[in-house]
C-alpha cells in the first residue's frame, strides 16, 4: 500500500510538473508575443514619425505651420484637447486641408488628411476644463483661431483693459491659454488678470 501511496505521489508531482512546465512555456510565449507587437507598434511609431518630419520640413506655408502646431498641440497638451477639438475641427478640414490639397502631392496630402482624422477621432473623449472666470487684459491682446503663435491664426485684437470671460483653457509649451466661447477664440492668459 506504501508503494502504491508513494507512486501515486510521484505520478502526481510529475503531472504537477509538466504543468507548471507546460504553463512557463504558455508564459513564455504570451510574453514573445507581446513583445513582438512593442517591437512592431514601436517600429511604425517611429516610421509614422519620420513621414511625419519629412513632410513637414518639405513645406513651409502658413498652414503647414498651423497645422503642425496643431497636431502638436493636440499630442502634446496636459489636458482640455476635446474642447480644442471640437472648436478647431471645422477651420482645420475646411480651411487648412483643402490648401494643403494644392501644396502636398497625393500620397501625403492622404498621409496628413488621415493624421487630422485620427487625431479628431482619438481625442474625442477627453475630459473639459471649465473655469468659467472673468479675466481683464493686461496690453493689447489678439485673439486667435487656435493658441499657437501664428499669424495665420488670428482673428482680432483687444485694447488693454478689455473685460474678458474665459470658459476653457488648455495648457502646453506657449503656457496657458484660455477659450472665449462668445468669440469662439483663445488668448494667451498670460495677458490676463483676473477681476473679482
Amino acid at each position: 500500500m506504501k508503494n502504491i501511496i508513494k507512486i501515486g505521489a510521484i505520478l502526481l508531482i510529475g503531472f504537477n510538473t509538466m504543468q507548471a512546465d507546460n504553463r512557463l512555456d504558455q508564459i513564455e510565449q504570451e510574453l514573445k508575443f507581446i513583445k513582438m507587437k512593442q517591437q512592431q507598434m514601436m517600429s511604425r511609431a517611429i516610421e509614422e514619425k519620420a513621414t511625419f518630419n519629412h513632410i513637414f520640413r518639405k513645406y513651409h506655408s502658413d498652414e503647414v505651420k498651423a497645422l503642425r502646431g496643431w497636431l502638436y498641440l493636440i499630442n502634446e497638451t496636459d489636458h482640455n484637447t476635446r474642447y480644442f477639438l471640437s472648436n478647431s475641427d471645422t477651420w482645420i478640414k475646411y480651411v487648412i486641408l483643402p490648401r494643403l490639397k494644392f501644396e502636398m502631392n497625393n500620397d501625403e496630402f492622404a498621409y496628413v488628411k488621415k493624421m487630422v482624422n485620427t487625431a479628431l477621432e482619438s481625442q474625442a473623449s477627453q475630459p473639459d476644463k471649465l473655469i468659467m472666470k472673468r479675466y481683464k487684459t493686461m496690453s493689447d491682446l489678439n485673439l486667435r483661431r487656435v493658441p499657437l503663435l501664428l499669424d495665420i491664426v488670428k482673428k482680432e485684437v483687444f485694447p488693454k483693459g478689455t473685460i474678458l470671460d474665459v470658459e476653457y483653457s488648455l495648457y502646453h509649451d506657449d503656457g496657458e491659454w484660455g477659450y472665449i466661447v462668445s468669440k469662439r477664440g483663445w488668448v494667451n492668459m498670460r495677458y490676463l488678470r483676473e477681476v473679482r
